[in-house]
């Protein structure tokens, strides 16, 4: 689904843990706001954000929203962690994203939708990221929020003030920020930022994908007056090198994103679409990638799934990568849900265990071949309409509570999360032990 890093990741959800409690955790040092004083310069000089945005995919256990309908009634309810939780970074020239949150617009999680149908009285205005970026002492220069609007997402960024300055709106919104209390600073900042949703959401959505692309990221940057101005410094570059890419595989097939005919929208991410090609006969996923390695990664893992038959969607080529929104295409999953949403009043026994079986067995064809999963956990496994498990999310990367971070990409780690689904399915509860695939 959505990207990772491979940081150590805050607000995932909860997951089973076995093995031996006990085990000591590297510590963190919680991340400090020690405001420096103003340079002699005139101006504070400026770190342009034209680096990659390696995004990471969580699913907190709360998803912070609001509701259109109600926005002045709203009042936040997401959990919040103790703030010297949060990891002190060391010389982060670049933007550091912290959580990737999902938020369902009217539907299921995982569900396409046309993008009129974002523009319902059921969508929500959802925190679905934030991040920042500090010195190489560890003290933050600037942090930023990403909100998701009816399909739409609008970057917010703030400067964090020297210390002898005035205080003005940006201290309050870092003090938020470094308090982990990103709830508090949604609240915040809705009164500033709902002037620029109201105004884009009565526009019509364009009926073409690369004209949607262009209108879906909005970056903004609040300025001391409480005024948000436009931020186009913010926006990452492509940070793939199609070139080296297609000299790894010469004869992948390539289309323009004017080959798209119609679109939907993902309702979890904001980088991922289902498109409809004429010389393809079923709908495909598009899927934008930011990082040559993750791309190489994921590609290989689906060809490598394609030959030995685990089920897994099929690479079928590249796209638009004469654009900043180049990706690769697959084959859509047909899906009756995730294993992270399982419907329990309805799922018996055997079904659970079948399911645990197969991506017992695939990770254990996966690793025959010398690779690894990496991103390990329920959400990443479709129940299709045969109702058979499929492994997805390829390019890397964990989510915190299912693998640990030193185990990263490794097959120890794949074990360690499979060992967590078997848990999260609950087989150890008098179900019957796994008699074939991986061994735990």
């Amino acid at each position: 689904m959505a990207q990772k890093t491979r940081k150590a990741k805050r607000g995932a959800q909860a997951a089973p843990v076995e093995g031996n409690a006990n085990r000591k955790r590297k510590a963190t040092k919680p991340l400090e706001n020690r405001r420096i004083p103003s340079p002699p310069e005139a101006k504070k000089r400026l770190h342009k954000a034209g680096v990659q945005l390696d995004k990471i995919t969580l699913h907190p256990p709360t998803v912070q929203r609001i509701s259109l309908k109600n926005l002045a009634l709203a009042t936040s309810n997401a959990q919040t962690s103790d703030p010297g939780s949060i990891i002190k970074y060391v010389n982060e020239r670049r933007w550091k994203p912290r959580c990737a949150a999902f938020a369902v617009v009217g539907g299921r999680r995982a569900e396409f939708v046309a993008p009129v149908a974002s523009k319902s009285e059921n969508a929500y205005l959802a925190l679905i990221e934030w991040g920042h970026k500090a010195t190489k002492d560890g003290d933050l220069e600037s942090a930023y929020l990403v909100l998701l609007v009816e399909g739409l997402t609008y970057w917010i960024a703030f400067d964090n003030p020297y210390k002898d300055q005035k205080r003005t709106i940006l201290h309050q919104c870092m003090d938020l920020y470094v308090q982990n209390r990103h709830a508090d600073l949604l609240d915040f900042l809705v009164p500033i930022f709902q002037p620029f949703w109201s105004k884009a959401s009565a526009k019509p959505y364009p009926d073409n994908l690369q004209s949607f692309l262009h209108r879906a990221r909005t970056y903004l940057r609040l300025l001391p007056t409480g005024v948000l101005a436009p931020y186009p410094e913010f926006e990452s570059l492509p940070c793939v090198d199609w070139g080296a890419y297609l000299k790894l595989w010469p004869s992948t097939r390539i289309w323009s994103l004017s080959d798209v005919k119609r679109f939907a929208l993902n309702t979890t991410t904001i980088s991922i679409f289902e498109v409809a090609i004429d010389d393809q006969g079923e709908p495909l996923v598009y899927k934008m990638v930011r990082s040559y390695h993750r791309l190489v990664r994921e590609v290989e893992m689906l060809l490598y799934c394609a030959r030995v038959n685990i089920r897994a969607p099929r690479f079928q080529g590249l796209i638009g990568i004469d654009t900043k929104w180049g990706g690769f295409l697959m084959t859509k999953v047909p899906t009756l849900f995730l294993l992270s949403e399982l419907p329990w009043d309805t799922t018996p026994l055997d079904d659970r265990q079948r399911w645990y079986d197969q991506i017992s067995d695939a990770v254990q064809k996966v690793h025959e071949g010398g690779h690894t999963w990496g991103d390990v956990k329920p959400e990443n496994v479709l129940i299709d309409t045969n109702r058979d498990a499929c492994l997805a999310d390829f390019d890397g990367g964990f989510t915190q509570g299912w693998v640990d971070a030193e185990l990263v990409e490794t097959k120890a780690g794949d074990l360690q999360g499979l060992g967590r689904i078997r848990s999260f399915l609950k087989l150890d509860e008098g179900g019957p032990k796994p008699s074939n695939g991986c061994k735990l």
